[in-house]
């Protein structure tokens, strides 16, 4: 289940700029909403950024005049966290597509929302109401048994 929040919504994309670029990306588009002040309220859960959330108000401004606006700033932080889950691929004794299904499953029911970029790597929200621990718990006995990894949208690995 991926998150409820493009539906019949006034949104626009902001482009934030990778500290690390990944493959030829260099850049990550966002959703947000509008709110004026060049204030936005990201609207998605980003793959390749740290340091923003779904939710987060952002300042962002028109590049150049052209339109295209780019992020400059986290203004009001949501509280919620991002998480990244790389599934280990079937070949090398990963789960199948039906079993991260299950596993994407109870990851809603403790609370969190997904969205899938790749049919292994997937972009979780924590909302800022949901207790991570059962969360966190749950996913620590999947790196343990070697089925995924994971990382947090909050910082960049060392």
């Amino acid at each position: 289940m991926t998150e409820p929040h493009l539906e019949d919504e006034n949104v626009v994309r902001i482009s934030i700029a990778l500290d690390d670029p990944v493959g030829s990306f260099e850049h990550e588009r966002v959703w947000a909403e509008p709110l004026g002040n060049d204030l936005y309220c990201i609207r998605n859960t980003p793959w390749f950024v740290y340091g923003v959330n779904f939710m987060d108000i952002v300042r962002a401004r028109s590049t150049e005049g052209d339109g295209n606006l780019e992020f400059r700033e986290v203004v009001v932080p949501s509280k919620h966290e991002t998480l990244r889950l790389y599934f280990t691929p079937v070949n090398e004794g990963g789960p199948s597509q039906e079993t991260i299904e299950t596993i994407l499953a109870a990851v809603v029911q403790l609370g969190a929302w997904y969205e899938g970029y790749k049919p292994r790597f997937y972009a979780i929200d924590i909302p800022a109401i949901t207790d991570p621990v059962r969360l966190f718990a749950y996913l620590g006995g999947l790196v343990e048994e070697g089925t995924l990894q994971w990382e947090s949208g909050n910082a960049p690995p060392p």
